[in-house]
C-alpha cells in the first residue's frame, strides 16, 4: 500500500512540476507551486485501485478513534451506518 501511494505521489509531483515549468517558474517558485497545486485526492484515488480492502486512512490521529468499525455478515457498521460491502 505504501509503495503504491509513494509511486503515485512521485507521479503527481512530476505532473505539477511540469505545469510549474511550463509557466516559467524556477527554484523555490516551483516548490511553492507544487505545495499549492498538488492533488492528494488524485494520489489516493489512483493508488487505491489495486487495494483489496481493509484499510482506513485518516488525516488526524484523533480521527482514528472515531473510525471504530465492525464487520458482521457481509455488512460494515461504521458510526452507526450500515453499508454494504
Amino acid at each position: 500500500m505504501l509503495e503504491q501511494v509513494g509511486h503515485r505521489l512521485d507521479r503527481e509531483v512530476e505532473r505539477v512540476f511540469n505545469l510549474a515549468e511550463a509557466e516559467g517558474l524556477t527554484g523555490m517558485g516551483i516548490t511553492n507551486y507544487i505545495e499549492e497545486h498538488i492533488d492528494l485526492a488524485n494520489v489516493l484515488r489512483t493508488s487505491s485501485r489495486e487495494w483489496d480492502g481493509g484499510y482506513v486512512i485518516a488525516d488526524r490521529p484523533e480521527a482514528v478513534n472515531l473510525l471504530q468499525y465492525v464487520i458482521r455478515g457481509g455488512y460494515v457498521l461504521l458510526s452507526g451506518i450500515r453499508m454494504m460491502k
